[in-house]
Parts: structure tokens; C-alpha cells; sequence
């Protein structure tokens, strides 16, 4: 419960009273159905006070506390209504109430005293969902629905602390039940005061509420509501089959200063009279989405108008005192029957449908529905935009890649709008499968031969997904159009950071115009990857030295990882020249970085290239196995200057790579040379994880192919002991090569 500070009583001497129609003096009370015993006393001078609570006050040491007139009232006052004849039913009624009043509410029956009550939620009993709750017609209706006869029934209401039960007997002959739920505001309150006899000040808390008057005496007779039988306090209730409901939080009040706040931003909504002036004013608003409501019944102008107040309330609850055009996010129209032709060239042809258009005037996505759906409130709304938007960007795309005319900047906002926005997952049924092969390229001519088929991808959260906008322009356009923007940026003399978003992304996994638009994965490097790698070659020690807000780019490994991560491609295997020849530019731009020399390694070990294999790893390894120079200091150096973030994964990772490279060299060579320089990358990986198995193990197969016999016999026996301990898996099969190695038959 909100806590804010109450006066029991206000008294001001106010002058409000014309001449005319002026209320007698004396006591009024509430009328509320909700039993508030509000008391507004108006005295011979036109000056009046507000009763809010009426009690007692009980003292206990510093404290005093008001015990009100709610504290031993039951939460539900019930009316039985008799039959002279026996019913077959009973009505609940819960008169004329409103959805804020039942969501919370359960009701159990009974029909002996002995069996377990069975409860369902009020809402299930009348057949309301829960997201309809908010777009019922009249904001109070009646409410009410048919029962078996029973003998008890139980009331239920949840709140943030707890379920208040209440059990009531159902005398016979009952045929209606009415329930009203009392307004417990003011009987939560835990009313607390301190009384400070030097000042005669009586400070006390909490709360606040809308107050009907009608004059005390034309009140009636007060009704005699039926006791509950039983009244609990639970604070986790709960039955079989119960639904799960959110039902609110205690949410404390921070001192605020109402003397000096400033008044609340008013929002309104414009909405146009016509489609095309609802078009124009979309042109003027490139970031807001245009929703049409097309609906020719009757009633619809009324429910429009109705739609259009709740939206601005419900955005106006957010804005504070200040407009926020983060906020502000769609326009809106009402189209009817005079729209009909309008709405056919879209597609639309459907009566209560919804239309979602950019600022360009073309529709984005449609689906049934209408201004009572709770589909279409600000809050789900909200929740579509980003989706909305995302697809626009497919829409924006197609438009600059069917302009011949369409400028370098267009080419860069198109493509950058694709990158930056996430993903629409896909409906994964009806898409083209991922294309992981390499496309057949010519280099010379710059083509690219291959069927690329737009994703069909959706999102999941937009109401009929599958109407959603699709993109309309092939792959191998688009790639132009990248091409276009590669070859003019590549004559810049300086880094543009928008571009190397672009490129860093299209280089990347799955965060490209690629991958997000036609479900390419891991794809052989075509002819603007290339491109690409140049700029970031050309702008090397920019990229690397780059202060941005976006931490996807700051990174001083950035061109590293990303030329590195596309190279190492299995898919790249047709093109084996191409690749080497941009590890080399990578090496270059780099100044050799260990890194770089890394990945050129994996990738000659992918494609078994033994001589240049030995070549490049025997380079790598004396860079940094020097004599009379520690290995761990050549390390930590190498370390520092790779920017890497565990040294033991990094050592691990040395040492992995020399036992790998040596064991090649144990399956596919004989030759005495390279055997010896395996041996010493071995060696040098047992000094950093000294007694492992497979280290052992390669180490003894290469001592024994060098003819050191005696070494390798020792160190598989070596392995073996290790093995015991790390992996008894590997047992079998290092104890075969002893065997082998023993008689003479390795």
C-alpha cells in the first residue's frame, strides 16, 4: 500500500458557498458503496471540516495507536436474498463494479461442512480474460453469474501481504448472494501517532481516497451485512489449478516536496481526419510508426475516441512533468469505409484489421484487431516497437537499394540501421535452412554466383507474424551497394566509426546485414570481406587506439580477432592463396603480433600444410624461447601486450598449441629436422604443465623416432603413470605403443 499522510480530520476556513443553492448546515456522510463513513459537517458560518476516520486511540508507552472503525469489520459485506420457492441456482452478484475491484478476488463453494472448498477466480467464473479486463466498454458494469445451491461459501481476496478468507453459510431458500468488497484502504492502515505535550503538536500517518457526500439523514437504513462464519489471514494462498497473478508490491513514499512541484506534462494525440494527411503528418515523424485502425462498424469513431484518451493517459502517466519523446512513439488513424481503396492497394481488405505504415507510407505489418484488443494498448504497443522498427529496417533497405541514385550516406545509415537493431527471431518452419558452404566467386569481375533467399524471419511477440514486412532485395545487391560504400570510405584518410561498425559486424559470426537477413552463417570470405579487411588493415592503429561509448569496438585486439575469426574458416579451403595472403597483410599490419602468428598456425594445422606449418610455428616458437631468456618473462610479456585476461588459460594455451604442432609432426613426418624441432617444442611444453599424460605421450613417440630409444620407452612409461592418475582412459592405448616400442615394432 502506498503510504502518504492523513488527516483524520481538516478543518479550513474556507468561503466556498454562492448565494445560490447553498447546502444546509450539518453533518453529511458518504454514500460510496464501498462504506466509507466519510463525514463533511458544515456549520452557520459556511466553514466546514472532513472526517475521514472515526476510532479509538490506545496508548503503549511512546506510542499511540488509532484502532478505526474498519479494524473488527469483515472485508466482505454479503445480502442474502431469500426465495419462497427452492432455487436451482444462486446469482452472485457483485453489482455494478469494475475490473480493479474483482481481478484480485476468488471465490470458493462448499457444499457440505466437511469437504474441501473448491475456489476459482472470479474472472474464470464470468469468463473474462485477463488482458480484456482493461478494454471492457463501460469502465463499471454489473457483474454477476450463476452458481450451484451450496452451503458455504468462501471469499477471497489477495494483496501484496497476504489472502484475506472469509467464510459465510448459505442459509436454504437463498437464490442471490450479493457481495460488495469493502474499500480496505483505510483498514490496512497501521495509524500510529506521537503526542509531544510541550509543543501540543499530534503527529499521525497514512492515506487518501475519492469521497461521495449525500446529506446524513437521506442516508436510509443502514443494512445489516451477514457476518462471516470464519475470516483468515494467509500469506501464501493458494488451490489446485490456481493461476498465478501479479498482485502488487508495498511500495514506500519518499518525503516529496508538494509545495514546490511542478504541474503534470499534459499529453495529447493529434490524429488526422484523413489517410492522406495521417500520411503527410508520418513523413514529418521518420522514428514514429503511423497504427491504422480500420474498422467501419457503427460504434467505431466512439471507440476510437475512447482508445485514443486511455492512450494518452496511460503515456501522460509516464512523462511526469515534461514531454518524452521516447514515449511518444506512434500516430494514429481511424480508417472506415472511405478508406476502402486505399487500403486494398496495401493489401488490406479485411474489416477490424490493424495497419502499421513508416514514414514512407508503406506497410510494415497487419493483423487483426481493434481499439478494444488489449493487443493494442500503450503497454503492448511499447513492447512491438523495437520488433516494428527492425522490420522497418528491411523496408528502409529495399528502398536505397532500388534507387540507382542512392548516396554514399543513405548506403550508411541503410545498412547501419540493420546491424545496430536485433535480430527478429525466426519462425524456424517456414525459413531457409542456414547456408554454411562457400559461394562460388570471381574476383576479377567482381560477381558472386549463388541463390540467396531473403529470411522469412518474424517476430515472435507481433500478433500474425507472418504478415510482417520481407525484404525484397537479393543478397548479391545489397552486397553491391556494400561494395559501393567499401570503395569510397577505402579512399578516406580517416577512420570512419559508423563503417567499422558495419564492417566489424558483416566480419563477425552472426551480427551482420549477412546473417540477420538471409541466415548465412560461417561463409567463405567473398570479395567485400576482403575489402573490409583492407580498411580495417588501413586504419589499424585508429581501430586500436579508439576511445568510444560503443564497447564493441573498443578493443585493442578488435582487427585481430575479427580478420582472424573470418581467416580461420573451414569454408575458406578453396581459396588457400587468398587466405594466407591476408594472414600475411594481417601479420604485417600487426607488427607480428603473437596472436596473429597463433592463428596462422591453427589454420595451416586445419589444412595439414606441413612445410608451412614447421615454418611458421618454428618462427613463433623461437620468438619466444631465446637463450639466456626466461620463458614465463617472454610470456608475461606477450601477455601484457595480447591484452589476454587469465595467465593460466594463456599458458595453457602456449603449451596446447606446442603439443599439438609436435604431435602433427609424430603422425606425418619422417624427416630427422623437423623430428628434433618437435622434440624441443615438446620439452618446452612439459616445463609449463609438467606430468601431463598426452604431453608425455607425444614427447616419448618423438624421442623414440629419433632413435633416443631408451627416452621413449622411459617417457611412455611416464605417460602411462600419469595417466593412472589424470585419464585411466588412456591407458590401453599408450600401453600398446610400449608394447610396440619394446619389440621393436612401433
Amino acid at each position: 500500500m502506498k503510504k502518504a499522510f492523513l488527516l483524520l480530520s481538516m478543518f479550513v476556513t474556507y468561503s466556498i458557498f454562492a448565494q445560490q443553492n447553498q447546502p444546509e448546515p450539518g453533518t453529511y456522510t458518504s454514500n460510496s458503496k464501498a462504506g466509507q463513513d466519510v463525514k463533511l459537517v458544515i456549520d452557520e458560518n459556511n466553514q466546514f471540516h472532513i472526517t475521514l476516520l472515526t476510532g479509538k486511540l490506545e496508548q503503549q508507552n511512546d506510542s499511540i495507536y488509532l484502532r478505526t472503525q474498519y479494524d473488527n469489520e469483515s472485508l466482505f459485506q454479503v445480502e442474502f436474498v431469500t426465495s419462497t420457492t427452492k432455487p436451482k441456482s444462486i446469482k452472485m452478484d457483485f453489482g455494478k463494479n469494475s475490473y480493479y475491484n474483482l481481478y484480485d478476488m476468488h471465490l470458493g463453494v462448499q457444499k457440505i461442512n466437511d469437504s474441501s472448498p473448491e475456489y476459482k477466480a472470479v474472472s474464470e467464473y464470468l469468463g473474462i480474460k485477463e488482458e480484456a479486463y482493461e478494454y471492457i466498454e463501460d469502465d463499471e458494469q454489473n457483474f454477476s453469474f450463476e452458481i450451484e445451491p451450496v452451503a458455504f461459501i468462501y471469499l477471497v481476496n489477495e494483496s501484496y501481504n497476504g489472502a484475506t478468507i472469509e467464510k459465510f453459510e448459505v442459509p436454504n431458500g437463498v437464490s442471490e448472494i450479493k457481495v460488495l468488497k469493502r474499500n480496505d484502504l483505510f483498514s490496512k492502515l497501521n495509524l500510529r501517532g506521537k503526542y509531544d505535550a510541550n509543543t501540543k503538536k499530534f503527529t499521525v500517518s497514512e492515506g487518501r481516497t475519492p469521497i461521495v457526500f449525500v446529506k446524513e439523514e437521506a442516508k436510509g437504513t443502514p443494512v445489516n451485512y451477514v457476518r462471516p462464519l470464519e475470516a483468515l489471514q494467509k500469506k501464501m494462498w493458494t488451490y489446485p489449478g490456481k493461476e498465478e497473478r501479479y498482485i502488487g508490491v508495498d511500495t514506500a513514499v519518499v518525503a516529496y516536496d508538494y509545495d514546490n512541484q511542478k504541474p503534470p506534462y499534459v499529453f495529447k494525440l493529434k490524429t488526422e481526419k484523413s489517410f492522406n494527411e495521417s500520411l503527410k503528418i508520418a513523413q514529418s515523424s521518420p522514428d514514429k510508426i503511423l497504427v491504422v485502425f480500420y474498422d467501419t462498424n457503427i460504434n467505431a469513431s466512439k471507440a476510437f475516441e475512447k482508445y485514443i484518451q486511455r492512450y494518452e493517459i496511460q503515456v501522460q502517466s509516464y512523462m511526469y512533468d515534461q514531454y518524452d519523446p521516447k514515449l511518444d512513439r506512434f500516430n494514429f488513424y481511424l480508417a472506415t469505409e472511405s478508406d476502402k481503396n486505399t487500403l486494398k492497394k496495401m493489401g488490406i481488405t479485411d474489416d477490424e484489421t490493424v495497419v502499421f505504415i513508416n514514414s514512407d507510407g508503406t506497410k510494415i505489418h497487419h493483423c487483426k484487431g481493434s481499439t478494444k484488443s488489449y493487443d493494442f494498448n500503450y503497454y503492448k504497443l511499447s513492447s512491438y516497437y523495437k520488433r516494428l522498427i527492425t522490420i522497418n529496417t528491411k523496408a528502409q533497405l529495399d528502398k536505397i537499394i532500388a534507387d540507382k541514385k542512392a548516396t554514399v550516406p543513405q548506403i550508411e545509415k541503410a545498412l547501419l540501421e540493420v546491424v545496430n537493431n536485433e535480430r527478429i527471431y525466426t519462425d524456424w518452419e517456414d525459413m531457409p535452412p542456414p547456408t554454411v558452404e562457400p559461394a562460388a566467386v570471381e574476383y576479377e569481375k567482381y560477381t558472386v554466383v549463388t541463390d540467396s533467399v531473403a529470411v522469412a524471419d518474424y517476430s515472435e511477440e507481433l500478433p500474425e507474424i507472418k504478415n510482417a514486412y520481407q525484404l525484397k532485395s537479393s543478397h548479391e545487391a545489397i552486397d553491391l551497394k556494400y561494395k559501393q560504400l567499401l570503395d569510397f570510405y577505402l579512399k578516406e584518410k580517416n577512420l570512419n566509426e559508423n563503417i567499422l561498425k558495419i564492417i566489424v559486424s558483416e566480419l563477425s559470426y552472426d551480427a551482420g546485414f549477412t546473417s540477420k537477413l538471409f541466415n548465412k552463417y560461417n561463409q567463405a570470405a567473398k570479395p567485400t570481406d576482403f575489402l573490409s579487411m583492407d580498411y580495417l588493415f588501413q586504419f589499424y592503429n585508429q581501430i586500436a587506439a579508439l576511445k568510444t561509448e560503443d564497447y564493441y569496438l573498443e578493443n585493442p585486439q578488435l582487427v585481430i580477432n575479427t580478420v582472424s575469426g573470418i581467416l580461420d574458416r573451414p569454408s575458406n579451403d578453396f581459396q588457400k592463396e587468398k587466405i594466407k595472403e591476408y594472414y600475411n597483410k594481417l601479420l604485417q599490419a600487426s607488427n607480428q603480433n603473437p596472436k596473429v602468428i597463433r592463428s596462422i598456425v591453427n589454420s595451416f594445422l586445419q589444412s595439414k600444410n606441413k612445410t608451412e606449418l614447421v615454418s611458421a610455428y618454428d618462427n613463433y616458437f623461437k620468438s619466444f624461447v631465446k637463450p639466456n631468456s626466461s620463458l614465463i618473462e617472454v610470456l608475461d610479456a606477450n601477455y601484457e601486450l595480447e591484452n589476454a585476461s587469465d595467465w593460466d588459460l594463456y599458458k595453457g594455451e602456449f603449451s596446447s598449441l606446442a603439443n599439438e604442432v609436435a604431435w602433427f609432426i609424430v603422425e606425418n613426418s619422417q624427416d630427422k629436422s623437423e623430428i628434433q624441432k618437435a622434440i624441443q617444442w615438446s620439452e618446452m611444453s612439459l616445463k609449463l604443465k609438467t606430468n601431463d599424460p598426452y604431453y608425455l605421450d607425444t614427447l616419448a613417440q618423438l624421442y623414440y623416432k629419433n632413435g633416443e630409444k631408451e627416452k621413449g620407452i622411459l617417457f611412455e612409461q611416464k605417460a602411462i603413470e600419469s595417466a593412472k592418475i589424470v585419464d585411466d582412459t588412456l591407458i590401453d592405448t599408450y600401453e600398446t605403443v610400449l608394447e610396440k616400442m619394446k619389440n621393436g615394432s612401433y
